[in-house]
């Protein structure tokens, strides 16, 4: 069916404004891996998956003559901040209609305002017409798919983990939807246990998170995200989880705390240790060191003060060490990539601001990471500063609300070494380690 003008004006201005969105604004000269990185910008921040090959029929990268589907208009217009695609509709197109009168008739009044007969008649064809229309409109709409209610209910009113959580979807199903919760659980090597489809008989569904952390689990109706939870599944005190990218499959080994990793005062899960796991610390493999815990206070006046460092071992090129403050909803963190290493795989998150080593300068964050780095993050009016050995790297805002904090993750490449580290909220410590 062909889309009226209107339509594909509102197509290219929503374009547009995810174009200004990902930093580029002429979207003729993105490349491949343009669009892998918006496509990964998309899923981050909408919790929703756009292809890249999607993105291009889109853009107009590759030919196609069809209009976006509702599902990947309503991604796209969430991404840039709206509901779905009826309330950008509804915010854009008076504008784009007045702007296209005015461009095919700028000295005409189309509706000879200056002639009352001639609105009185407009009026009475008009007014019987629209209340025509309005009555089998709203007779279709009140048949369609109510909103769910997607309620999250905890056998506890916080957990650790291994932590099981409930969720219940609260209106009958019909057979022709398809609906799915998505765990977004990434340590969940089982597909079947990520996205789980309901039925009328079963719109209850349990889902056991292993490792800590905050998740964010969705519901989807006919591939349309409709809601949204936010997990928190918390650690007995630091546990760590370490991960070898370089097998077949994404493997991940759940390390608890021992008093071997705390020596000579310094925090360390040694590769000796992370060998006995069958990682393949030969290549190089990843690290998580993380402790969650209800903190019970949210970003305002919250500092965190640690030093580390992350050693070459011998034989490798790189690391790097990523610190991150976790929240209900979002992150605030950053990558220390060691001096001559590539800092394309950088990035610095400020809630819902995701900014990447390519397209921005992160030159900053370059460090001797054999050396200590003594860190610093304060965060007050939604600004984070972070300083590294007293000197002030950057200054960014923070979007989105974070919520209240969950944690703190240190993730890093081969095995990061931590000296100290100590969180506190105004003049309250919430977090003291000097191992």
């Amino acid at each position: 069916m062909n889309q009226s003008p209107n339509e594909k004006e509102l197509l290219e201005l929503c374009k547009t404004k995810v174009a200004v969105k990902f930093t580029y604004l002429d979207s003729g000269k993105w490349v491949n891996n343009d669009f892998i990185r918006l496509s990964e910008d998309i899923l981050e921040i909408t919790k929703a998956y756009l292809s890249p090959t999607s993105l291009k029929r889109i853009f107009g990268k590759i030919s196609s003559e069809a209009f976006p589907k509702k599902t990947t208009l309503d991604i796209l217009s969430q991404y840039i901040g709206h509901k779905d695609w009826n309330e950008f509709v509804l915010q854009q197109a008076p504008f784009a209609t007045a702007q296209s009168l005015e461009e095919k008739h700028p000295e005409s009044d189309p509706l000879n305002r200056s002639n009352p007969s001639l609105l009185r008649k407009v009026a009475f064809i008009c007014i019987p017409l629209i209340i025509v229309l309005a009555i089998p409109c709203y007779f279709y709409f009140s048949k369609q798919t109510p909103a769910a209610d997607f309620s999250f209910t905890q056998t506890k009113p916080f957990g650790k983990a291994p932590f099981t959580a409930t969720f219940k979807v609260n209106f009958p199903l019909k057979t022709s939807d398809e609906v799915n919760i998505h765990f977004n659980d990434p340590f969940e090597m089982d597909l079947d246990f990520i996205n789980y489809r309901l039925t009328e008989s079963s719109q209850t569904v349990a889902h056991t998170y292993m490792i800590p952390g905050v998740y964010h689990p969705q519901l989807q109706i006919n591939n349309k995200v409709v809601d949204r939870a936010d997990v928190a599944v918390y650690s007995n005190g630091w546990e760590w989880v370490a991960v070898n990218y370089h097998a077949k499959d994404r493997v991940f080994y759940t390390i608890k705390d021992q008093p071997s990793f705390r020596k000579d005062g310094i925090f360390c899960v040694p590769s000796t240790e992370v060998a006995k796991y069958h990682v393949d610390t030969m290549t190089s493999y990843c690290m998580r060191y993380m402790n969650y815990q209800d903190f019970k206070v949210d970003a305002e006046n919250l500092k965190l003060e640690m030093k580390v460092n992350n050693p070459i071992p011998s034989g490798k090129k790189c690391t790097d060490i990523e610190i991150q403050l976790k929240f209900k909803h979002w992150n605030v963190g950053f990558m220390l990539f060691h001096k001559g290493c590539n800092g394309n795989y950088s990035r610095v998150q400020m809630g819902s601001k995701i900014l990447n080593g390519i397209d921005n300068d992160l030159s900053m964050f370059e460090v001797d990471l054999n050396q200590w780095q003594n860190l610093s993050v304060k965060i007050k009016n939604a600004t984070a500063w972070i300083e590294v050995n007293g000197t002030k790297l950057a200054a960014y805002p923070i979007e989105g609300d974070l919520g209240m904090l969950q944690g703190i993750s240190i993730n890093s490449q081969e095995s990061a070494r931590v000296d100290h580290l100590k969180i506190s909220s105004s003049d309250k410590v919430l977090l003291y380690e000097d191992f």
